[in-house]
């Protein structure tokens, strides 16, 4: 995979980390803070839904 892009969710990041997803939160938060990325092209909208019985719903994107 040298070179290439690879799109993970904070669990997946966590899992193969091996850190609590909160961890991956903060640091991803931190990334964005110091401008090392800009989120509007690495934040991807349709990865923020959650489902919550039988109902699926798009999470706000927050600091948009």
């Amino acid at each position: 995979m040298e070179k290439e892009s690879v799109w993970l969710s904070q669990m997946q990041m966590a899992d193969l980390f091996q850190k609590d997803r909160t961890v991956i939160g903060r640091h991803i938060k931190n990334i964005y803070k110091e401008g090392e990325l800009a989120k509007d092209i690495t934040c991807a909208n349709f990865a923020r839904v959650d489902v919550d019985a039988d109902q699926t719903y798009k999470l706000p994107m927050k600091g948009r």
